[in-house]
């Protein structure tokens, strides 16, 4: 889980530096970078928690797993976009469709 949360920080960090940069390439090695460190993160974190449960609740606990980690993406992106349905804001401030 470890080397999976590694991967992704390294992943982020370079999709950042290549957005800076605007090279295409290095955007792709650094979201694929990213998403091989997401993925072997979660398949960590699941099998961390699936071995405190007991046999017969391991069904029931990999759906609020991902229950949980679902909200945990899409709250954050809501109540981030909730403001700017209140205001003129009609995009993002690097977009030009206003």
């Amino acid at each position: 889980m470890l080397a999976g949360c590694l991967l992704l920080l390294a992943g982020a960090v370079l999709t950042l530096a290549a957005i800076k940069t605007t090279s295409a390439a290095a955007f792709l090695v650094g979201v694929a970078v990213a998403g091989a460190g997401f993925g072997t993160a979660t398949l960590g974190a699941h099998r961390a928690i699936s071995a405190l449960a007991a046999p017969g609740q391991r069904a029931s606990l990999i759906p609020a797993i991902f229950i949980v980690s679902y909200a945990a993406f899409s709250v954050p992106v809501v109540v981030a976009g909730w403001p700017s349905r209140m205001s003129a804001c009609t995009g993002p401030p690097w977009s030009t469709a206003r």
